[in-house]
């Protein structure tokens, strides 16, 4: 977690109170830059980031959107405003870029036009079964989810979403990632994991934001085989989790309770 000077911009605003009050103020809230993913030359992704964790970022969103594996990463740098990552074999990745540029174009399709079957197959590619068989307890999902609240930005500002990852009865998480957008968090955390070499997947991985199905589907393409959340999950969410054998955990809240969706056998009650 990086300081509000880095991560946050302010101006000038007029704050409107319900009794009549106007007051001047100064306003902080995220700072947003655009950035260019390439790997091995090729163009990825053109995207919007918090500027904190980019080396992160950068190979974690292509592990977690199934264009590489973490092993297949050869190197990761930032120029300027270009994230470049160098893989293994540049011929495997035009292929999975060809599939994943297809998907891209389907998603962006009207929705009318799409069945719920349709839209399913570009979060299901290349989403393999998570068959780790560990438990945690509520205790873990409450003290896991707690950690997001200590984000300096998601407190200061509130206008950010935050992804951490967790070993269950662990003092402190392994990262905290910050993001305009809550997919970039993910990516940022998965890319910790990928950039230290830490194989190990009996983790948990908690987000502030809802649970859609492209997030689900992250999680599950970086083998993590618990996702819990302080908000909700969509169908398209469960139905993946399911199908990727992931506990999806949501409303984890003020360690009272939580609701689980799927994979049940993982908590320990």
């Amino acid at each position: 977690m990086q300081g509000l000077e880095l991560t946050s911009a302010s101006s000038k605003a007029m704050r409107v109170w319900s009794d009549g009050r106007v007051e001047e103020i100064t306003e902080r809230y995220p700072l947003e830059k655009a950035y260019k993913l390439t790997a091995s030359g090729r163009l990825v992704a053109l995207v919007s980031l918090l500027p904190t964790l980019l080396r992160e970022f950068a190979c974690g969103f292509l592990v977690t959107e199934g264009l590489s594996t973490p092993g297949s990463i050869r190197s990761v740098s930032v120029d300027g405003l270009e994230l470049k990552v160098e893989v293994e074999d540049p011929a495997a990745l035009d292929s999975k870029l060809s599939f994943y540029r297809a998907v891209s174009r389907l998603i962006r399709a009207p929705c009318s036009s799409l069945s719920p079957e349709t839209l399913l197959l570009p979060l299901e590619a290349k989403v393999r079964e998570v068959k780790l068989s560990f438990k945690v307890t509520p205790s873990d999902v409450w003290s896991a989810i707690s950690w997001l609240r200590k984000s300096k930005l998601y407190r200061e500002l509130g206008m950010v979403h935050v992804c951490a990852i967790a070993k269950p009865g662990a003092e402190a998480p392994m990262v905290i990632a910050e993001d305009v957008g809550r997919h970039s968090a993910v990516d940022k955390a998965v890319g910790y994991l990928v950039l230290n070499r830490i194989a190990d997947r009996e983790l948990m991985l908690c987000v502030s934001g809802r649970l859609t199905g492209d997030l689900v589907a992250k999680a599950a393409r970086a083998g993590i085989p618990i996702v819990a959340s302080i908000s909700g999950p969509t169908s398209t969410g469960v139905e993946i989790a399911r199908k990727a054998g992931v506990t999806l955990i949501g409303f984890a809240r003020g360690a009272r309770r939580l609701t689980v969706y799927t994979g049940e056998e993982r908590i320990a009650i």
